[in-house]
């Protein structure tokens, strides 16, 4: 997770409202639109952070690695912890809370091109594999509407 500083501060010192994120493996940029809710967190951080540098890692290796990003196992040991935290015992990736942002969306009525759009799939197609729209789900549908 190499975001730093300078990704999420404006020169004003306030959260941006989106930022670039670049696929490693793909190389394609997706726009992440950041909500009220993470710039109030980024806002609490850049008020009680002592790091004043816009090239510092805004989630690093730890309290003395302030130079290192955090590494995508860091990151999943997070995650898992967190989950073990709030009762979930099965091993959770960082990759399934993406799949269940997608599949949580669906449920509560987004189109399927919104959240395309907001996973960065190139089709509506890859989205409906992705988060995993099923023949059931899909006759259930089906069966609402009437002629």
């Amino acid at each position: 997770m190499p975001l730093k500083l300078s990704d999420v501060k404006d020169k004003k010192g306030d959260p941006v409202d989106y930022i670039y994120l670049t696929e490693q493996k793909t190389k394609k940029q997706r726009k992440i639109v950041l909500n009220s809710e993470v710039k109030k967190a980024l806002q609490i951080y850049f008020t009680k952070s002592i790091v004043y540098d816009l090239d510092t890692y805004l989630f690093t290796s730890g309290k003395s690695n302030i130079n290192r990003p955090l590494t995508k196992t860091m990151a999943w040991n997070l995650v898992n912890k967190w989950c073990r935290e709030v009762g979930i015992l099965e091993r959770v990736g960082t990759h399934t809370l993406r799949k269940t942002l997608g599949y949580q969306m669906r449920k509560r009525g987004i189109a399927i091109e919104v959240v395309q759009r907001m996973l960065g799939h190139s089709s509506v197609s890859v989205t409906s594999e992705y988060i995993g729209i099923n023949q059931e789900e899909l006759e259930e549908v089906a069966n609402g509407f009437t002629l």
